[in-house]
């Protein structure tokens, strides 16, 4: 996928169309390289080879074992071999601990982190493994033809009962921005999403303006019509002068939302944003 090739946006672009066309589609790598191209650095490969590194490891774990055997190396491996540990949620303050190259580095990540590795070792080894919709980004969906399994990462891997997940369902709230109910499978599409919003939730305390309208522009490839993403990379340009840029999405906004029913505050700047783009245009000619 991204192995050996130089990051750009066209690389990035394409990626993106076929996470959208398809449920199946594997993220580590892909959420590798966003994170390569936010940050200008078009060759990184030695991030990629220790993610690969993983699947050769695990692989030759697992070889001619039934489905129910690979599991449990799976957790072995990741939470006993390589002692893969989850941060709680309070002391997940730090951006750098979401990424994906610093969980390689340390072995310790947030829980959705571990999880998007964990997945991403899980379809190496041809498990039906998925992210269930939960607000603790710990439990996964283990996929059957006959039988359907939740798995606890805050538990390394642990296969939950019936009434551990009644519990689950009792006490949890589903993730917001998920389109599937509570405990059913998220999609790729889904977590990527969630991923990059959660980058955004840290980005947005800091003056890294333009890494910010990098995460707007791969979350607007795949919800073009999503305006709170447009109007806030609007803001987000007028705010570091690229008046016109921003003139542009606060048309594409005004092309969903009636700009008479738009907030006082939107209006106001997209006037301002219009009126420095005319000052400039005079200056010019």
């Amino acid at each position: 996928m991204f192995f050996h090739s130089k990051i750009d946006w066209q690389k990035i672009k394409h990626e993106l169309d076929l996470l959208r066309a398809s449920e199946g589609y594997s993220i580590g790598p892909l959420l590798l390289a966003i994170n390569c191209y936010i940050n200008a650095e078009p060759q990184s490969s030695r991030f990629f080879k220790k993610l690969y590194r993983y699947c050769f490891l695990i692989e030759d774990k697992v070889k001619n074992l039934a489905e129910e055997e690979r599991l449990l190396q799976l957790n072995q491996f990741i939470f006993e071999d390589m002692q893969f540990q989850i941060i709680p949620e309070s002391l997940n303050n730090n951006v750098y601990e979401l990424l994906p190259e610093s969980l390689l580095i340390s072995q310790k990540g947030p829980a959705l982190s571990i999880a998007i590795f964990y997945l991403h070792l899980a379809e190496f080894l041809e498990l039906p493994i998925y992210l269930a919709n939960h607000s603790s980004f710990c439990v996964l969906k283990w996929i059957r033809p006959k039988k359907t399994t939740f798995i606890d990462l805050s538990q390394q891997g642990k296969i939950l009962t019936e009434e551990e997940v009644l519990e689950f369902f009792n006490n949890k709230k589903p993730i917001p921005q998920c389109h599937a109910n509570l405990l059913e499978r998220m999609s790729s599409k889904d977590i990527v999403t969630l991923y990059l919003e959660k980058i955004l939730e840290f980005l947005g305390r800091t003056n890294f303006y333009k890494k910010i309208i990098l995460i707007y522009d791969i979350l607007l490839e795949l919800h073009p019509s999503n305006t709170g993403y447009i109007v806030k990379r609007a803001l987000t340009k007028k705010a570091i002068g690229l008046n016109k840029e921003a003139l542009l999405d606060f048309k594409r906004y005004f092309t969903y939302i009636d700009k008479k029913d738009a907030p006082h505050e939107i209006k106001l700047a997209y006037y301002e944003a219009n009126a420095l783009s005319t000052q400039i245009d005079e200056m010019v000619h």
